[in-house]
C-alpha cells in the first residue's frame, strides 16, 4: 500500500521535480506506522507543528511545517527527520481525514464550520507544496548539487479566474435569498456589539429587496478581463429533463436556466470565440448522480455548440468518495468544486492541480481537481482594508509556492446592487503581473 501512495506523491508533485523523479524518491524519509489507509485518522485531527532544518527554515511557515501526528514516527523526537513526509502530503492530498469524517457524520456541504474544533492552520497555507519545497531542497543536499541545476527554478504560479453565471436578472427567489443572507450577516455582527456595523447591514437588506437591479454584467465583465490581457472561465448552468427537475433544489437553490436566452447564448458564443472557456455549473441534486451530471453536460453541449469537459457544483455541494467519481462517469474531465462555502483557504492544504485518490482502486482518478481558494461571498462583507489583505494573503501564499488555484467571482456581484467589483480588481492586480509574466517566457521561447 505504502509503495502506491509514496508513487502517488511523487507523480501529483512532480511539478517541483520534472523529470528528476529519482532524486527525490532515494531521499531516506522515515516511514510512520501505520499508514491513513489502514487506520483511518482521528477526527478533529491532531497536527503538530514540525521545526525545519537552518537550510529549509524559508519553505516553511516561522520556519515550521504543519503535519498531522500520525505522519510522526512514534516515540520519535519529533524532529523534521522523523516525519513521513510522503505520509503528511498524501493525507492532505486525498482529505483523509475529512473523508474519515464524511463516513461518519456525512456529507458537509462544504461548510467548513461542520468541522468543528478542528485546527484552523490546516486550511491556512499551501503545506502539501510547502513540504515539495522541502524535499526538493532537501534531495539537492543529499546529492552534493546546486537544487535550480536538478530540479530547475520553482514553477510559476497558475491562478484561474473563474465565474459562475448565477443570475442575469433580479428574480424573486434571488432578491429573497440574498435579503435573507444580508439580514443573518447583520444580526451577527448586532450579536459581536458591532451595533452601527449591524444596522447598517439591515438597511442595506431591505434596500436590496425593494430596489430594481440588472445583472448581466458579461460585456463589461469581457472589457474589464481584456483591459488586463486576462481569459477567466464560464461556468453555466443549463435545465434538461432528469431526476434533478424533481427536486425541492430546482426552485430554491439552483439559478434559472438562462442557457434559453438567446441574448445570452449570444453573449456566451461571442465569449467562446474570444478565447474564454465554457464550463458547466451543475446542479445542486447532482453532486453524485452520474446520471444527471452527463445529461446536464450534453444539454450544455448542444446549448453551446462545443464539447464540455470542465466543471464546478452548484453551492459547492461535494462528496470526497462521490462526486469526482460521477463527473469522471458523465464525461468531465476537470473539476474546481474543491473549497470552503464559509471561509478561503485550502481545503487540502494544496494549491495544486491533481488527480484524486481512488480509495477503491487504490490510485488516482482520471479526473483532475483544481481547488478553489477564494470566492467573493467569503470577504466581501468586509471593509476594503480587511478585505483585500484577506485576498492578498491568500493569493500571496499561491504565488510564493508556484502553486495552481482558482479564484471564483461570480458576474451577478460585479453589478451596483452588489457594488463587490473592487474585489475583483484587487484579485486581477494581483494575477496580472503572472499574465505578463507568463507571456514573457512565450515571446522568449518563440524567440
Amino acid at each position: 500500500m505504502r509503495f502506491h501512495t509514496v508513487e502517488y506523491v511523487l507523480s501529483s508533485l512532480s511539478r517541483y521535480w520534472p523529470g528528476q523523479t529519482e532524486f527525490i524518491r532515494r531521499l531516506p524519509v522515515a516511514q510512520a506506522a501505520p499508514s491513513t489507509l489502514s487506520t483511518p485518522p482521528s477526527t478533529p485531527p491532531v497536527m503538530e507543528e514540525v521545526s525545519l532544518p537552518e537550510w529549509a527554515k524559508d519553505v516553511g511557515v516561522n520556519g515550521c511545517l504543519l503535519v498531522p501526528q500520525s505522519a510522526i514516527v512514534p516515540a520519535s523526537k519529533q524532529t523534521w527527520r522523523y516525519v513521513d513526509w510522503f505520509e503528511a502530503a498524501f493525507w492532505y492530498l486525498s482529505g483523509a481525514a475529512e473523508q474519515t469524517f464524511e463516513s461518519n457524520f456525512g456529507v458537509i456541504g462544504s461548510n467548513s464550520h461542520r468541522l468543528k474544533k478542528w485546527d484552523i492552520r490546516i486550511w491556512e497555507k499551501a503545506w502539501v507544496n510547502r513540504i515539495a519545497l522541502m524535499l526538493r531542497r532537501w534531495a539537492a543536499r543529499e546529492s552534493g548539487s546546486d537544487e535550480h541545476l536538478i530540479f530547475g527554478t520553482i514553477p510559476d504560479a497558475e491562478i484561474i479566474l473563474t465565474h459562475d453565471l448565477d443570475a442575469i436578472r433580479k428574480t424573486p427567489v434571488l432578491r429573497c435569498k440574498q435579503t435573507a443572507s444580508r439580514l443573518l450577516n447583520a444580526i451577527a455582527k448586532i450579536r459581536k456589539n458591532h451595533w452601527a456595523e449591524g444596522i447598517a447591514a439591515s438597511a442595506n437588506a431591505i434596500t436590496f429587496f425593494f430596489q430594481s437591479g440588472q445583472y448581466d454584467r458579461l460585456e463589461k465583465l469581457m472589457e474589464l478581463e481584456q483591459a488586463h490581457q486576462i481569459r477567466s472561465m464560464l461556468f453555466i448552468y443549463t435545465e434538461c429533463k432528469g431526476k434533478q427537475n424533481r427536486h425541492w433544489a430546482k426552485a430554491v437553490v439552483d439559478p434559472s436556466p438562462y442557457i434559453h436566452d438567446r441574448t445570452l447564448l449570444s453573449q456566451l458564443d461571442t465569449f467562446s470565440q474570444k478565447g474564454w472557456p465554457i464550463g458547466l455549473h451543475p446542479s445542486y441534486a447532482s453532486y453524485d448522480d452520474p446520471v444527471a451530471l452527463q445529461a446536464e453536460r450534453i444539454c450544455l453541449e448542444k446549448a453551446m455548440q462545443t464539447e464540455i469537459t470542465q466543471c464546478r457544483q452548484h453551492w459547492l455541494r461535494f462528496s470526497w468518495d462521490r462526486t469526482w467519481r460521477a463527473q469522471q462517469t458523465a464525461g468531465l474531465t476537470r473539476d474546481f468544486s474543491l473549497g470552503f462555502n464559509d471561509r478561503e483557504g485550502f481545503r487540502n492544504g494544496a494549491a495544486l492541480e491533481f488527480s484524486p485518490w481512488d480509495k477503491r482502486l487504490n490510485r488516482g482518478m482520471k479526473i483532475q481537481a483544481i481547488p478553489l481558494v477564494l470566492m467573493d461571498s467569503q470577504v466581501s462583507h468586509d471593509t476594503p482594508c480587511v478585505r483585500d489583505k484577506r485576498i492578498n494573503d491568500i493569493l500571496e501564499e499561491v504565488i510564493a509556492v508556484g502553486g495552481q488555484a482558482s479564484v471564483l467571482w461570480h458576474t451577478h456581484v460585479l453589478s451596483p446592487d452588489f457594488g463587490w467589483g473592487d474585489g475583483y480588481r484587487t484579485v486581477l492586480s494581483n494575477v496580472t503581473p503572472l499574465q505578463e509574466a507568463s507571456n514573457m517566457d512565450r515571446q522568449r521561447d518563440k524567440a
